[in-house]
């Protein structure tokens, strides 16, 4: 997501996490199971490199599609 306060923008990262059974298969097995408010939850991105290729690439689409205010991007 990207949000832009007039001052600069602002980009949000978030990782999709799936839960872990123990028999070691994530818990996410169907797209029925996105209706499930439990079955997957977002976390921080940690690979920084990652974060800062991703916030340079979202900033220069948002100026280039002219967004203004706010922007997201969701992908499953």
């Amino acid at each position: 997501m990207v949000f832009e306060d007039r001052r600069r923008k602002h980009v949000f990262l978030g990782q999709k996490a799936f839960g872990v059974r123990p028999d070691g298969k994530y818990e996410f097995t169907s797209l029925a199971s996105y209706d499930q408010l439990d079955s997957y939850r977002y976390v921080p991105v940690q690979d920084k490199e990652l974060v800062k290729k991703i916030e340079q690439y979202v900033t220069k689409v948002f100026r280039v599609l002219h967004s203004k205010d706010y922007s997201s991007a969701i992908s499953g």
